[in-house]
C-alpha cells in the first residue's frame, strides 16, 4: 500500500506494567505518521506486541485509504461503459 502518511510502528520497549495489572511482561509501543503519534501498551511476548502494533498501523492506513478514496475522486477506478440496446 502506498499512500500518503502511511502510519508505521516506530518503536517497541519494555515498560513496567500498570499498578493493577499485578505483574507480567508489559510492552509500550508507539504507532506514527507524518502528523500523528499513538503510543499504547499492552503484555505479552515481544512478538506479540508487535503483531498487535502491526495489525493496529494495517487497520489505520486501510482506513486512512478508505478516507481518502472517499474524498478524493482521482483514486477511484472509473467506472466501466454503461451498455445500451441490445
Amino acid at each position: 500500500m502506498n499512500i500518503r502518511n502511511e502510519y508505521r510502528v516506530v518503536w517497541i520497549a519494555p515498560t513496567a506494567p500498570p499498578a493493577a495489572a499485578g505483574g507480567g511482561h508489559w510492552f509500550e509501543y508507539a504507532i506514527a505518521n507524518d502528523v500523528v503519534s499513538i503510543t499504547g501498551r499492552r503484555a505479552g511476548t515481544h512478538a506479540e506486541v508487535e503483531q498487535h502494533a502491526r495489525e493496529c498501523v494495517a487497520r489505520l492506513n486501510e482506513r486512512n485509504l478508505v478516507h481518502r478514496w472517499r474524498v478524493d475522486p482521482a483514486l477511484r477506478d472509473p467506472l466501466p461503459a454503461r451498455r445500451t440496446g441490445n
